[in-house]
């Protein structure tokens, strides 16, 4: 590919693995490094991590190393300088914002075959202008309010997925931040030349017709208005042609987001598609298989309208996005008690509650529910907000209404796609929290019918009730080798129990002694 110089953060890339040898006499074999192979395979020059190091080290590092570039630096100087950084700057993150002292200076390795010189100069007045206009152009993402954390590992395998299919699905459940994951990748795609240009749809604003994809992407497409007026003066069927094949030749990027409006019932956000429209979009993304367009699918729902489309050789095409990583939870967490709680004492208190360690547990990383929820501990302990969230009684308006209509309108908008009897069942999931194990549910329900107030449930239909809550996104499996186990989404029990205050007070204390019944007969079942 004709790349002189390679930079790897990743940890162990120049370490040198020796084989354990039977005869400890004999001269155990030695595993070539990944940063030794890039050599053999012709990179001049390439830097290494001869261990594990942390993402603040390499963040350090690489700081220092580009800027040290870009000053005309020559690379081998640009490394001395980037370890000597490492050297000055003993301290590194771990989890939950802790500090710890590392000689990892040592780290980088460094193999060359010969100098390199990247010839790097000030830009030509031209070239400036069109390099200006050109990020001019270009899609800008606008950071939440605490930034944006994590996501390295999914956007790795998002890109990957998507080379090797084009065409995905990104399924989640609610307040996992996807919306914002996509924002970012419109961005970041464009930096990296993952892709020429984006196009985003997001169906929580509008119905977007086949016809109003076509225009956009013709006017991109056909910049000069002469050949725009001849594309748009086309039959769709031809235009639908003439951008697939355009499409398929070139690496741009397609985006349809929350394609769960499009074929909702009685929907929070009216933006669904008559069928004949669904048949048009599902035609045209299928003209795009096979070619250099990615195409992502953002949906709480399954999306079987278009299985068709992001399914090859029988494997559907789908990632399942969750909540945050311990690490990244841990660095958001830390953001929002800065800006809400303030007071570093009580932080530091915090962060070694058991309450507090709870609560980070039940919120999974979901980036607003942490946002929110979190936002309570400036005016309550840990303890009290779980009661709170028990109780459904925690203040979920931090960062004024429209936060709270966000936080809420994502789990209403889900669960008013359910069937009237899903939701009428799905309401004695109330008492649960974190977890459900699907196999105990019969049981549950078997239980409840014993007592008067729900002796008219039809809990035959309770498995179904919660698996069209698994494809709305408010319960997920916690593997992709079984569905037994599910997670629930952080805020739907709060949810439930505004919904339970609106029954009748016998049967929430019927709902109490069902739930409690049936953990009596888990504990005999366990012995």
């Amino acid at each position: 590919k004709g790349i002189p110089v390679c930079i790897l953060n990743a940890c162990q890339s120049g370490k040198q693995v020796r084989a354990e040898s039977a005869d400890s006499s004999e001269e155990s074999a030695v595993e070539t490094s990944l940063g030794s192979r890039l050599m053999a395979a012709g990179v001049q020059m390439v830097v290494a991590m001869g261990d594990s190091v942390t993402v603040s080290a390499a963040a350090l590092m690489m700081e220092k190393l580009y800027g040290q570039l870009f000053a005309q630096k020559g690379i081998p100087e640009a490394i001395r300088l980037g370890r000597k950084e490492l050297y000055n700057q003993k301290n590194r993150r771990v989890y939950f914002n802790q500090e710890v002292e590392l000689e990892d200076w040592l780290l980088p390795v460094v193999y060359a075959n010969r100098e390199v010189d990247l010839k790097l100069r000030e830009m030509a007045p031209r070239e400036k202008a069109e390099y200006l206009v050109q990020r001019r152009q270009r899609y800008r993402f606008e950071k939440p309010t605490y930034g944006f954390i994590g996501r390295d590992f999914e956007i790795l395998k998002i890109d990957k997925a998507l080379l090797l299919h084009f065409i995905l699905l990104l399924r989640v459940m609610g307040l996992t931040g996807k919306t914002t994951l996509l924002n970012y990748l419109r961005e970041w795609w464009q930096t990296t030349g993952f892709v020429q240009e984006i196009f985003y749809f997001g169906y929580d604003e509008t119905a977007h017709t086949l016809q109003y994809i076509l225009r956009v992407m013709g006017k991109a497409l056909y910049p000069d208005q002469y050949d725009f007026a001849m594309f748009e003066a086309m039959p769709q069927a031809a235009q639908m042609e003439d951008v697939a094949d355009k499409l398929r030749a070139q690496p741009y990027g397609l985006m349809l987001d929350n394609l769960e409006s499009v074929t909702g019932q009685a929907l929070a956000i009216q933006n669904t598609l008559p069928e004949v429209e669904q048949d048009k979009i599902k035609e045209f993304l299928g003209l795009l298989r096979g070619g250099r367009t990615k195409v992502l699918l953002g949906s709480r729902s399954g999306e079987n309208w278009l299985s068709e489309v992001f399914t090859a050789d029988g494997k559907a095409s789908v990632y399942a996005l969750a909540g945050l990583d311990p690490e990244a939870q841990s660095v958001l967490a830390e953001k929002v008690l800065a800006a809400q709680v303030k007071d570093p004492q009580r932080i530091a208190v915090l962060r070694k509650d058991d309450g507090f360690k709870r609560l980070m547990k039940l919120l999974a990383g979901y980036p607003l529910a942490m946002e929110v929820v979190l936002g309570n501990l400036a005016r309550q302990t840990p303890e009290e907000v779980l009661a709170g969230l028990q109780a459904a009684d925690v203040d979920l308006n931090v960062g004024g209404e429209e936060r709270t209509n966000n936080i809420l309108k994502c789990v209403e908008y889900s669960h008013s796609n359910l069937s009237p009897e899903a939701q009428k069942l799905l309401v004695c999931l109330a008492p649960f929290n974190g977890s459900i194990d699907r196999a105990g549910l019969e049981s549950y329900g078997k239980q409840l019918q014993q007592l008067a107030p729900f002796q008219d449930y039809d809990f035959g239909r309770f498995d179904g009730a919660v698996q069209e809550a698994i494809r709305w996104g408010l319960l997920s499996p916690m593997s992709e080798e079984t569905d037994r186990l599910l997670t629930i989404q952080p805020i739907f029990p709060y949810f439930l129990r505004t919904k339970l205050g609106e029954l009748d007070g016998e049967t929430r204390e019927a709902l109490e002694e069902g739930f409690k019944n049936h953990y009596q007969w888990l504990a005999s079942q366990y012995q």
